[in-house]
C-alpha cells in the first residue's frame, strides 16, 4: 500500500534530516549537563533547528504524528535518518584537528 504524505506533512527526506539534526542535539545534551538542565536552552536549539529547515513547531509535530501512524513509513525515513548521521559523523571524522601551537615569546 502506498501512503501519500498530506502536503501540511513534511516529506520523507525533509523530516529524516530534520530528525537528524533533533537526534544530534539530543546526543550532546545527554553528554553536556548543562545543556540537560537548562529546559530554556533546549528550547531555543529545537528553534534554531527548526528555523534552519524552515519548520514550525506545529509542522514537527504534525509530520511526527503522522509518520507514527505508518510504522513502514516511519522505518524508511529513520533508515535514512540513520545514513544522515552516518554521513555526518564520517565528515566530522574527516576534519583534521589543528595541532596547538606553541606560543610566540611576545604574546605573553
Amino acid at each position: 500500500m502506498r501512503v501519500e504524505v498530506p502536503p501540511d506533512v513534511l516529506d520523507r527526506e525533509a523530516m529524516a534530516a530534520l530528525l537528524a539534526d533533533i537526534h544530534q542535539l539530543e546526543g550532546r545534551r545527554v553528554g553536556d549537563r548543562v545543556l540537560y538542565a537548562e529546559n530554556a536552552y533546549m528550547k531555543d536549539y529545537y528553534t534554531r533547528i527548526f528555523e534552519k529547515h524552515c519548520v514550525t513547531d506545529e509542522q514537527y509535530r504534525r509530520s511526527h504524528y503522522f509518520y507514527t501512524q505508518y510504522p513502514d513509513l516511519f522505518s524508511q525515513v529513520y533508515d535514512r535518518t540513520i545514513e544522515i548521521l552516518q554521513k555526518k559523523q564520517i565528515e566530522s571524522e574527516n576534519v583534521p584537528n589543528p595541532s596547538p601551537q606553541a606560543p610566540d615569546e611576545g604574546n605573553f
